[in-house]
């Protein structure tokens, strides 16, 4: 290798693409980012954005010099995407252009001419040209340069090209993104809008760095793109925080180290050494006391977090103390031992029938209230909120839980910081952060539909659903929950033989003990019933032997469990 002919250089994307010519050649593979990558590179953005960095290093980018251009050898996915996001912020600038004037608009002026000084995507000579789609074919290169005119539509040429949809599905997905993170902030004035474009700019193009290397020599160039992408076993986010936290106690005293890795030794065996489920946990810790972070983030928001010896002990005994109460809600809580942890019947039900819902995004209130070393009265609560807002706000209004998982880490953020501590003001700010209207909750219920399954969640949201509209008809009196024995009930549809639209509609189910299930099921749906011990079943059994169980007896029944779900949720 001739290292004459080898230039290195640390730079940032503005200092990258300004003046220079870049061409992806035609035998490298073509832009194939999905939005799972495309997400991790936005959030890396808004941590440099909102201050969490003050830089970002996103790899490396090698090319081979040829007559003026610069052949990409490695990194023309992250250029691709570099530019696209860029062509997302024209987009937006022009969104709200005649919405500002004075000082915005001329940020926004000045903004826009930056990009297109900087891509200059009009020009003979571009900032970046992508390769053919097939000999003499351009169309990629065509579709790529119309994004930033803002021509996005696929036509009859290029909408079964797989790269120009993917160039589609990223333009899309950054401006969406874009979108959620007004709505998550919310900002709604365009000056303000104006603010957050200006600000992914700067962000983007003097405080992303990468590595450059540039040859003379396409063989020299190859050579170092095997070596920087020569495969190894990455290693685990949290090998990279035990290797930071052991670095942060590496001057301190044989007893201080040894109650490090005693610490470690307790979580890594908590989790039988499985470098995956420890990250999750640790993940967990981590938004219960300083914010959300993806696994990707979990390490540097970490390392830049715990940078001294006394918060790296504080974060192992936090992490020690909590661990146990972790895999205890991961077991269901499944043995005695997980069982005395909470010493609480109530809680115990509740948490079990959590888990058995598929829901752990409380889990960072739980980890707060127990390091802040809430009472069991206010922990019961709690949990029963948290549940309440799960079900309404998923099994009931059917919405994603995104929100929940960030309003969950932001209450439990405040109470580990001390700003709400009561039972009363961690309940009264679950309902107003998360807890759906009486109205949504309501319409959405009339019209609420699950399909059973044998195992899994859809069946324990079933039958928890079924078990709490029959104790507010009256059965299960004076049983709790932790006496009940779900896992004996089962749910069947009363009728079967009705209109698609509703035969999964909660209100033609009914719940019924296993033994009774297993003797007769769907197949005499009257003996099932009449022969249960729930009062709600005997009611069903004799209007089925008056009538058929039609349409409109589902309908009654759901609108009237729509009013009690109100009061029990």
């Amino acid at each position: 290798m001739d290292t004459t002919n080898i230039g290195v250089e640390m730079t940032n994307v503005e200092a990258l693409i300004s003046d220079n010519c870049y061409k992806v050649p035609s035998y490298q593979r073509h832009y194939s980012w999905n939005k799972e990558s495309l997400k991790d590179f936005w959030d890396d953005l808004v941590d440099v954005m909102e201050g969490y960095q003050d830089s970002h290093f996103i790899g490396q980018v090698v090319t081979y010099v040829n007559n003026g251009v610069q052949e990409v050898i490695d990194g023309q996915q992250r250029l691709t995407t570099i530019s696209i996001l860029l062509a997302v912020v024209l987009n937006k600038i022009e969104d709200i252009f005649d919405d500002v004037d004075g000082k915005p608009k001329n940020k926004l002026l000045t903004t826009r001419a930056n990009i297109e000084e900087l891509l200059r995507w009009d020009e003979t000579n571009p900032s970046l040209t992508l390769q053919e789609y097939e000999t003499g074919d351009n169309s990629i290169d065509d579709y790529f340069r119309g994004i930033f005119e803002g021509r996005t539509d696929l036509n009859p040429n290029n909408k079964d090209i797989e790269p120009v949809k993917n160039i589609k599905t990223a333009f899309n997905s950054f401006s969406s993104l874009i979108e959620d993170y007004y709505k998550g902030k919310k900002i709604v004035f365009p000056t303000d809008k104006a603010d957050v474009i200006v600000n992914i700019f700067k962000s983007l193009k003097s405080r992303f760095i990468l590595s450059k290397v540039f040859t003379r020599k396409k063989e020299d160039a190859y050579i170092i793109y095997q070596s920087l992408n020569s495969k190894g076993t990455p290693l685990k986010a949290s090998e990279l925080i035990k290797s930071h936290v052991m670095l942060q106690v590496a001057n301190s005293d044989d007893n201080e180290k040894k109650m490090v890795q005693k610490n470690w030794d307790k979580i890594s065996t908590a989790f039988g050494n499985d470098s995956d489920k420890i990250t999750t946990f640790i993940r967990v810790y981590w938004s219960a006391v300083k914010r959300v972070v993806t696994v990707n983030q979990l390490f540097r928001s970490i390392s830049e977090g715990i940078n001294d010896k006394n918060k790296t002990l504080l974060f192992l005994e936090d992490l020690s103390e909590v661990v146990d109460y972790y895999v205890a809600m991961e077991n269901s809580l499944s043995n005695k031992k997980d069982k005395e942890l909470f010493n609480d019947d109530t809680i115990e039900s509740m948490l079990f029938i959590l888990k058995k819902l598929g829901v752990s995004l409380h889990y960072p209130i739980l980890f707060s209230m127990i390091l802040r070393g809430t009472d069991r009265d206010t922990q019961r609560v709690v949990i029963y909120k948290i549940l309440s807002v799960f079900i309404r706000h998923r099994t009931i209004c059917g919405k994603g839980t995104n929100t929940l998982e960030k309003g969950y880490a932001k209450i439990a953020q405040n109470i580990w910081n001390q700003k709400i501590s009561t039972g009363v003001e961690i309940t009264t700010e679950l309902d107003d952060e998360l807890l759906k209207s009486d109205v949504e909750v309501k319409n959405a219920f009339q019209g609420l539909s699950k399909e059973t399954k044998k195992k899994g969640e859809k069946r324990w949201t079933l039958i928890y659903l079924m078990y709490r509209l029959y104790k507010e008809y009256g059965d299960f009196e004076n049983i709790e929950l932790s006496q009940v024995g779900l896992d004996n009930l089962s749910v069947i549809h009363i009728n079967k033989d009705i209109s698609s639209d509703y035969v999964d509609y909660i209100g033609n189910y009914a719940l019924v003990e296993n033994k009774l299930k297993d003797m007769y099921g769907e197949n005499d749906i009257y003996k099932s019933l009449s022969e249960s011990r729930y009062s709600v079943n005997n009611t069903i059994s004799k209007k089925l032997k008056n009538k058929e169980w039609d349409t409109q007896d589902i309908i009654e029944r759901q609108n009237d469990m729509s009013n009690k779900v109100l009061g029990i949720w």
